[in-house]
Order: C-alpha cells, then sequence, then structure tokens
C-alpha cells in the first residue's frame, strides 16, 4: 500500500515577519499543535493511522475514536487521506486535521484554500470550538485546524502559554498540492513560526 504523507514546511520565520507575510496577501495561517505528525487513510468506516510512513506502534486509536470518523461527510466507496496531528497523551486518544489530500483521488493540483474548503465541508462546517478554545470541535476527539487570512500576529500569540501548541503554520494560498507524497515531502509553499522552546528542531 502507497502512503501518502503530508507536505512539511521546509522553512522558519521569526514573529517579527508575521506582519510581512500577511500584508503579502499571500499566505494563510494555521495553528502548530504539538503532537505526533501523522497521515491517516479513511476507506469503507476503517482508519488506519501512520507516522514516518509506519504504523503507529506505542498507541492504539480506541474503537471509540475510531467510531467518530463516521460523523465526516466521507463516501464509503471513496479512499480518504489526511495530514493532521496526534495530541497524545496531551489531548487523550484526539486528533486534529490540517489538510485533506486525497478525497477518491489524489488532489494533485488543487490549491491550498480549495484543500482547506473541502476539508471544511468533510468535516460538517464546524463552528464552535473544543474545550481548550484552540481548534474546531467536529466529534468529541476529531478537531479541525482553523486557518486565518488575517491577524497572524494575534492568533500567533493566542495560548502559546500551552505546551499543546507550538505556534503557527503559515501556507500559501494559491500553493498546490504536487505528486511526491513521500517521506522528504518539505516544501517552500509552508513555514513555520515556533515559539522559543529549548525542546524544538528548528
Amino acid at each position: 500500500m502507497r502512503i501518502i504523507h503530508g507536505p512539511r514546511p521546509r522553512g522558519k520565520i521569526r514573529p517579527d515577519q508575521l506582519p510581512e507575510l500577511e500584508s503579502s496577501g499571500q499566505w494563510c495561517a494555521q495553528r502548530k499543535f504539538n503532537g505526533s505528525k501523522t497521515t491517516f487513510k479513511v476507506h469503507q468506516g476503517k482508519v488506519q493511522f501512520f507516522n514516518k510512513g509506519e504504523p503507529f506502534k506505542r498507541w492504539k486509536p480506541p474503537p471509540s475514536l475510531m467510531r467518530q470518523f463516521s460523523a465526516l461527510n466521507l463516501p464509503s466507496d471513496q479512499v480518504f487521506w489526511f495530514d493532521g496531528e496526534l495530541l497524545e497523551p496531551r489531548v487523550k486518544n484526539t486528533v486534529v486535521i490540517y489538510d485533506v489530500l486525497q478525497a477518491d483521488r489524489y488532489l494533485i493540483g488543487m490549491r491550498q484554500m480549495d484543500r482547506l474548503d473541502k476539508l471544511d465541508d468533510i468535516c460538517g462546517n464546524p463552528r464552535s470550538r473544543c474545550d481548550l478554545e484552540v481548534a474546531l470541535q467536529v466529534t468529541d476527539n476529531i478537531w479541525m485546524a482553523e486557518f486565518w487570512e488575517r491577524n497572524f500576529v494575534q492568533h500567533y500569540e493566542e495560548f502559546l502559554h500551552l505546551d499543546l501548541i507550538e505556534g503557527l503554520v503559515l501556507r500559501k494560498k494559491q500553493a498546490k498540492l504536487d505528486n511526491r507524497g513521500h517521506s522528504a515531502n518539505d516544501t517552500d509553499a509552508q513555514v513555520r513560526c515556533r515559539k522559543n522552546a529549548s525542546n524544538y528542531r528548528f
């Protein structure tokens, strides 16, 4: 089985560079969560989680989480791949979704903003935040990362006191998904803006 890997930010920026990127109008922003980067496949009611191309070995998703994927707007005969983050152990048995990479077909050539709009539809257009206020609540244990086109500094500064939040990832709005999808899928279409912490490897 081919494992699809989500794009990862190649570069990094300082917080004082956020206003410049916002004013360019070329970028949108999402929160960067402190968890285990994951892609997951959903097909015919079965969900498989992968980290660095391998199934998770130290964590087994509970049946309650697996059942919650039925709440997503996913035709059962199609294959879906998502880019996200496993928040265990900081938020038990919870995942946050950043992007959709395949919806029946691998979404080669689809712009970032169009994929985020599609993800919003798949997740049922959630508008209520989770208890921690850091993401949109899809189900009890499935969250969707919000995305913004303005107020980058404000969103960067929110929740930095939480170990769960690392900062922001900025994504080029017009960037298209390419045909790589492999483990070395670093891209110039994304940059990270992390808070100062000695345990983060930039």
